[in-house]
């Protein structure tokens, strides 16, 4: 495993969160959120994605990896990823706007992806195929687990924003991690157990016609 192999995996590994997270942060233009602090939310969902990922992996020895599993491990993700954001923005003077609760939640789920990703690279150098590792992560995964935890993180950061606006943070925060859990559970069976002939592409198709929806919540907060 030779240097350029492993700069080569880092990088690929970083590249499709920080293109999902410019794709947002270009929006946010009204008043925009200090990189610090969006630093400081990715860097939460990238540390406590360590333990869940691997908990997750010795479980699923243990279990049939069936659909009760697939839920399971769906919602253990979704309630990491919510903490990680919740206490990076603890002291955070600019967490001052229903729509920041958007940004640092999807933050934070892409911190927590980049992790999912650079596991996923370093196995493949680990075998001495660093090219389909990058390929893999730059291709299928900017479009698959990487964008999934985009929306769903993006998702419990809008019902997050409406608690915030009507003093219900408890009552939307809950309905929004059921969301949540729901879509990446609905993707974990499309991938796993319903893929079929058609591979990845009811999946993608189905990421892809959720991102208009969280969209849309993000041109509702911004407005």
């Amino acid at each position: 495993m030779d240097n350029l192999n492993l700069i080569i995996g880092f990088l690929s590994s970083l590249l499709p969160a920080f293109i999902w997270l410019a794709l947002f942060l270009r929006e946010d233009r009204v008043r925009p959120e200090p990189k610090s602090f969006i630093l400081k939310s990715f860097l939460w969902g990238a540390l406590i994605a360590l333990p869940v990922v691997f908990v997750n992996e010795g479980f699923s020895s243990l279990l049939d990896k069936g659909f009760i599993t697939l839920i399971i491990f769906a919602g253990v993700e979704e309630f990491f990823k919510f903490f990680a954001a919740l206490f990076s923005v603890r002291r955070n003077p600019n967490f001052d706007e229903p729509i920041d609760a958007m940004i640092y939640a999807i933050a934070a789920g892409l911190g927590f992806a980049t992790i999912e990703n650079l596991l996923a690279v370093m196995g493949q150098v680990g075998q001495g195929d660093w090219l389909t590792g990058a390929v893999e992560v730059l291709v299928l995964r900017f479009v698959g687990a990487t964008l999934l935890h985009t929306l769903t993180a993006g998702l419990i950061g809008y019902y997050w924003a409406q608690g915030i606006k009507t003093g219900r943070k408890l009552f939307f925060i809950t309905w929004g991690f059921l969301v949540a859990w729901g879509v990446h559970t609905f993707f974990n069976w499309l991938m796993y157990v319903g893929g079929g002939d058609f591979g990845v592409f009811y999946p993608t198709l189905f990421l892809l016609g959720s991102s208009f929806f969280v969209l849309q919540d993000f041109e509702k907060l911004k407005s």
